[in-house]
């Protein structure tokens, strides 16, 4: 449902910008000045009220939503319309060919404004192993409305197409460095063989992401490895790679009633780096052949489209397995540590006023109880998870700079714990579904 701006609060807008947009400067022919954009934007987020409107427009965007809105619309519109030049020097924007008539480019973008929020769909690659399996019982598998699991098909390629039509726009997009090169007719095309990740989403995501649609939906992306590793479906196996690795995003827009590619953005270096260690587990060698893998892969995938098909109830599931997946694939084993802790803070320490060592006590508590099978085992809990919160307040408290041989034993057992938990969780919101 768009935005539908008061008529008062649309009329400041467009007056703001048809005064501020001449002040701000283009490089280069085609290249927005940040400077200025921001210098003679920001002004603009003080007219929108407090209230759900805004909190909307800041959930879609930052915290200065409106600046950003137009100065990337800009940037995208510019990319697209406008010619490149090494030698012209910078000029007001009013000055480039198509943008002369602030008034009723301000007006234009107040509109588009409005009309927010716009639907994207993020599809993310998965590796060539994890592909083998899930393309061998995979057309296309929801996890939820928003969630799925695809495989490179025609039918893939026809409702998602990859080439885009304007040619600045292409050349941006998927040009050199991009998704390929293109070269005359050729167009661009999903990977034959590999599976990818689906996650539609509602907000805004400009031409170099950023947004917070961006951000949350990558935070999915994450809670989906994560939870993956709770379950035992997924594997972390960190290689050192001498080449930059990278992984990005195929963007589409809804376009009425059709997805149009829009835009392919790169994922920060530290989350290509973790996902490409991402591996399907092999239960210690006991998936020894495909009928296996396919058949765990497919009963655990099972298991994930319960917590991502009840998103409200599974908040914090969804949470904490974001947390697990960095507590997995950071190199810094200090944060591996905290981040390993924050899980079970989240599922367990809800509802907690306490001080941070009665908050110990309830988390340790709370654990073995969920956790432990016997009594010895409920025993052995208590008293390992004693020695691993001391560290975790060493850590935070003391400034603790390295983790001794016995204490990265702690750092693998709060790991253990980590997933027992979430695979708790998962049962008891099964239970809960069924019931």
């Amino acid at each position: 449902m768009p935005l539908n701006l008061h008529d008062h609060c649309k009329a400041r807008l467009i007056e703001f910008l048809t005064d501020a947009l001449p002040k701000v400067k283009v490089e280069n022919g085609k290249y927005l000045d940040r400077l200025t954009s921001f210098l003679f934007l920001y002004e603009a987020d003080r007219i929108i009220p407090e209230g759900t409107i805004q909190e909307l427009l800041i959930d879609f965007l930052d915290e200065l939503p409106v600046r950003r809105f137009v100065s990337d619309s800009l940037t995208k519109e510019l990319s697209e319309r406008a010619a490149y030049s090494s030698d012209a020097p910078p000029k007001e924007l009013n000055k480039i060919e198509g943008f002369e008539n602030e008034a009723e480019l301000a007006r234009a973008l107040v509109e588009r404004l409005e009309s927010l929020p716009w639907k994207y769909t993020l599809s993310f690659e998965f590796s060539a192993e994890i592909s083998s399996v899930f393309n061998t019982f995979i057309d296309e598998l929801p996890l939820s409305p928003e969630m799925r699991v695809i495989a490179s098909s025609e039918k893939l390629a026809e409702h998602f197409p990859l080439d885009i039509e304007n040619e600045n726009h292409r050349n941006r997009v998927l040009g050199q460095g991009g998704l390929l090169s293109l070269v005359g007719s050729q167009k661009p095309d999903w990977q034959e063989g590999r599976s990818y990740l689906q996650i539609e989403t509602e907000g805004f995501i400009g031409p170099y992401g950023g947004s917070n649609t961006v951000v949350n939906t990558y935070r999915k992306l994450k809670a989906f490895f994560g939870l993956g590793i709770a379950l035992r479906l997924f594997d972390v196996e960190i290689k050192y790679n001498p080449n930059p690795l990278r992984s990005y995003a195929n963007v589409h827009k809804m376009d009425d009633t059709s997805w149009r590619m829009d835009e392919r953005l790169q994922l920060f270096d530290d989350d290509s780096r973790a996902i490409s260690w991402v591996r399907l587990h092999s239960l210690g060698a006991k998936l020894d052949s495909d009928e296996k893998k396919i058949a765990w892969s497919r009963r655990q995938l099972k298991e994930m489209s319960v917590v991502f098909s009840n998103e409200a109830k599974a908040e914090n599931i969804i949470l904490a397995s974001q947390w697990l997946f960095n507590s997995y694939t950071g190199l810094d084993e200090l944060l591996n540590y905290v981040q390993a802790m924050v899980v079970l803070e989240i599922l367990l320490g809800e509802g907690s006023s306490t001080s941070e060592l009665s908050l110990g006590e309830l988390l340790r508590s709370r654990c073995a109880y969920l956790i432990g099978n016997s009594h010895d085992e409920r025993t052995d809990l208590l008293r390992d998870f004693k020695k691993i919160y001391d560290v975790r307040s060493q850590i935070v408290h003391r400034g603790k700079h390295r983790l001794s041989g016995e204490e990265r034993v702690l750092l693998n057992k709060l790991k253990w714990m980590c997933r027992r938990v979430i695979y708790e969780e998962v049962r008891l919101l099964k239970s809960d579904k069924d019931a």
